[in-house]
C-alpha cells in the first residue's frame, strides 16, 4: 500500500481537516528502500529511536537521508500538497486454516467436526510506519499490529494473536 508522509498541520491550503493525514509533505528525489521492518534502529542523530520497542521501517543508514528526502508543501511555490503515496508500506499476508470431518451414523443422523485457526501462523503485521516531518525523531517508527481490531472481529484481542475454535454440529 502506498505511504504519505505529512505535515499534520492540516492547514497549508485553506483545506481544513481533510483525511487522517493533512497535507503531503513534498518529495526531493527518488528513493528505493526495503519494506521490511529494520529491528533496534538509532543512530547518534536522534533519528529512528522509534516509539516504544524500536522497531523501524527503515534501517539506520538510510533513515536520516530518507527523511531529508522530503519538505513540507510551501504556499506560492507549490500549487497543492505534495500528492505522496511514493513510499511502499508493509507487506501483508496472513494463513488461515479450516477443516471439517463429516461422519454419518445413518441415512437421518450424522455430526460433524470443525476446526478453524485465525492466524495459524501467529504472524505478527506491523502497522504502518509513522512518518511526520515535523517529528524526525520517530521518523518511520511501527507500533502495533496492522487492523488489530478488526482482523478477528468485535471479540478479538487487541493484539491479533492466533484464534482457535473447535465446534461440533450434530445433523439430526
Amino acid at each position: 500500500m502506498p505511504l504519505f508522509v505529512y505535515t499534520g498541520s492540516y492547514q497549508e491550503f485553506g483545506n481544513g481537516n481533510v483525511g487522517d493525514t493533512g497535507c503531503s509533505a513534498v518529495q526531493l528525489a527518488p528513493m528505493g528502500f526495503s519494506n521490511s521492518p529494520q529491528f533496534g534502529v538509532s543512530d547518534a542523530n536522534g533519528f529512528g529511536t522509534g516509539i516504544g520497542n524500536n522497531v523501524n521501517l527503515f534501517s539506520a543508514s538510510t533513515i536520516e537521508s530518507t527523511f531529508n528526502n522530503f519538505r513540507p508543501a510551501l504556499v506560492g511555490i507549490d500549487g497543492n500538497c505534495g500528492g505522496g503515496g511514493r513510499l511502499r508500506g508493509q507487506m501483508r499476508w496472513n494463513l488461515d486454516l479450516g477443516l471439517t470431518k463429516d461422519t454419518i451414523i445413518n441415512e437421518r443422523l450424522g455430526f460433524q467436526f470443525y476446526a478453524q485457526a485465525f492466524n495459524l501462523l501467529n504472524h505478527m503485521q506491523w502497522n504502518d510506519p509513522y512518518l511526520a516531518i515535523t517529528d524526525p525523531g520517530d521518523w518511520g517508527a511501527l507500533e502495533g499490529q496492522y487492523g488489530a481490531q478488526t482482523l478477528g472481529g468485535a471479540g478479538a484481542s487487541a493484539n491479533y494473536t492466533r484464534i482457535i475454535q473447535l465446534g461440533l454440529r450434530f445433523r439430526f
